[in-house]
């Protein structure tokens, strides 16, 4: 039943057959985003983070162009994937041209975070919230089914 209420998708592939985790989620390009294991208990295994909402990921992104800008790391930042629309990826685009060109923390006063922001939505909600909640039903089914333990009466001498 666990199994179901969780809605995995069946799958062997790669090195989690030769680990015996037999259900993950295969998405674009072939990548594992998650995966499940059963070892005594269930344990759920996570790539990014369903919890984010929709400008967490934004925030991130900032901070990491931030680093970049004021030379506390070597590359810029990459695009999330399948985050920013079509016209925020543009605009983020031209401005990764611009700071490569012109690599100073003050840029970010031009950056274009108010017209990226007012665009951006969390598609994956819906799902990271049905995922946590099967996961949190599966959890109190388990405890649930688990006979109460009684306390053993100290032998009298």
């Amino acid at each position: 039943m666990a199994r179901a209420a969780l809605a995995l998708q069946h799958g062997f592939g790669g090195g989690l057959a030769a680990r015996r985790i037999p259900y993950s989620l295969t998405l674009r390009r072939g990548r594992r985003r998650w995966f499940v294991k059963e070892a005594g208990s269930l344990f759920v295994f996570l790539q990014g983070h369903p919890e984010y909402d929709a400008t967490s990921l934004f925030g991130e992104y900032r901070r990491d162009l931030r680093r970049y800008l004021a030379g506390e790391r070597d590359g810029h930042p990459e695009l999330p994937q399948g985050y920013f629309s079509d016209r925020a990826t543009a605009l983020l685009l031209a401005f990764r041209e611009r700071a490569e060109r012109q690599r100073d923390v003050g840029l970010l006063q031009e950056f274009p975070a108010a017209e990226i922001g007012a665009e951006l939505t969390a598609p994956w909600r819906d799902a990271a919230t049905r995922l946590y909640a099967n996961w949190l039903s599966y959890v109190a089914e388990q405890r649930d089914a688990i006979a109460p333990v009684r306390p053993v009466e100290p032998a009298c001498a």
